[in-house]
């Protein structure tokens, strides 16, 4: 008698992870992903369950593929920090940082990313594209440099990342979770000022020109972000001087376009 043969399904992956059929999982996430490749998170649990079962050369092919498609559509900030995980599952690959800022260097994005339902708020994806767009400006000898000098960051909810009034020593580049901005009033009381999500940049105006922090930045969920150091890129700059113009401009793009949407509102008010 023949034993019929179901495909797994992937409306039953959760059911398959946890009877931990993990052959079942992989084949549900492959079925699906031939008809959405452009399924990016669910490309992310591929990689994620392959790291898992201790496929570490697969999962480094799906997290490479998956950070050519983030930078296939701009999201620069994403592929960057894929790029270091890849590097902590294979510390030998020495060219990785030179490979991606090619990468970076040489392709279009798409005009409009298809990141299915979890991009969906045009607003958040504007904001990341155009925090993404910095590593764009810098020529590939300078870019492998700024890359090779980021650090990953991991912080819990509640966690200070930058505090008021001390010495700018790095920026951060968020490439998941939230945070909250705080500024101290005349009576010493937080003031919330604004809250940030993935893509968003802070920390720029200390590095760049000298000036303390003029804000607390705290966690107000578990946040991955990319850390680039004063100090790497002053020396990053001794070698490519134009590191620090190029981010000399994107800052003083990043405050016209914040004025100009500020002046905005305020005319529609």
């Amino acid at each position: 008698m023949r034993i019929p043969f179901f495909e797994p399904k992937i409306e039953h992956l959760d059911l398959y992870l946890a009877r931990r059929a993990y052959d079942k999982a992989l084949g549900a996430i492959g079925r699906e992903l031939r008809r959405r490749p452009d399924d990016l998170p669910l490309r992310r649990r591929k990689a994620d369950l392959l790291r898992q079962t201790g496929e570490t050369e697969s999962a480094v092919e799906a997290l490479q593929d998956l950070a050519q498609r983030y930078v296939s559509v701009g999201f620069h900030a994403r592929a960057i920090a894929l790029y270091k995980e890849i590097l902590e599952l294979d510390p030998e690959r020495a060219q990785i940082h030179r490979e991606l800022a090619a990468l970076i260097g040489t392709e279009s994005p798409r005009e409009e990313p298809r990141l299915e339902a979890r991009e969906e708020d045009p607003e958040a994806r504007a904001r990341e594209l155009a925090a993404s767009s910095l590593f764009t400006l810098f020529d590939t000898d300078a870019l492998e440099e700024v890359l090779t000098s980021t650090s990953l960051r991991v912080f819990q909810e509640g966690d200070i990342i930058v505090t008021e009034g001390e010495e700018g020593l790095s920026l951060f580049l968020i490439v998941d979770g939230s945070v909250k901005i705080f500024t101290r009033g005349q009576k010493g009381e937080h003031l919330p000022l604004a809250a940030l999500g993935a893509g968003a940049l802070f920390g720029e105006v200390s590095v760049v020109y000298g000036k303390p922090r003029t804000a607390t930045v705290t966690a107000s969920s578990p946040v991955t972000a990319i850390e680039i150091s004063k100090e790497e890129i002053d020396r990053i700059a001794r070698a490519h001087p134009n590191v620090r113009t190029v981010l000399k401009r994107f800052c003083e793009e990043r405050a016209a376009n914040a004025i100009s949407v500020l002046t905005g509102a305020r005319s529609g008010d």
